[in-house]
């Protein structure tokens, strides 16, 4: 059973059994709120929606379709906030791993292109000349470093 917090909207998931059918008292995890809750309103919901519909006119049935959509909708997006609060979290390895390579593809399309772009950036040639006898040099740290 879903049940939410009166005060701050969280979502949990309880089973059946450990909510009796007279209530209990609930405290929050989040907020720290606390509230008596009471099986039958939940139940109340779940029959409003699973009743059998009785024949009425078509403004009845759509409305009833939309108030049933409404509660649905509700429950829903409030599950898909949480999600996303889960989601805020970054992995910077990630993302480190990512600038390094775009970092690389830019180095490679403008020695690619390094006699077209000349007359834009005259320096061009000695920057990437520049760049790679640096990489030479660090490759050489690394390799004295290992022996």
């Amino acid at each position: 059973m879903i049940i939410t917090c009166e005060n701050c909207s969280k979502t949990f998931d309880v089973k059946d059994e450990l909510i009796p059918e007279k209530g209990r008292m609930l405290k929050c995890s989040k907020c720290e709120y606390k509230w008596f809750f009471k099986k039958k309103i939940e139940n109340k919901l779940k029959n409003l929606s699973q009743a059998p519909r009785i024949d009425r006119d078509e403004e009845n049935k759509n409305l009833f379709n939309k108030t049933v959509q409404t509660i649905e909708t509700k429950n829903i997006s409030k599950n898909v906030d949480d999600i996303n609060l889960n989601k805020t979290k970054y992995n910077f390895f990630k993302i480190f791993v990512v600038i390094i390579i775009s970092i690389i593809g830019l180095i490679v399309i403008l020695d690619t292109f390094k006699n077209q772009l000349t007359p834009i950036i005259p320096n061009l040639s000695e920057i990437l000349n520049n760049l790679y006898e640096s990489l030479t040099d660090l490759k050489l740290f690394i390799k004295d470093l290992i022996r």
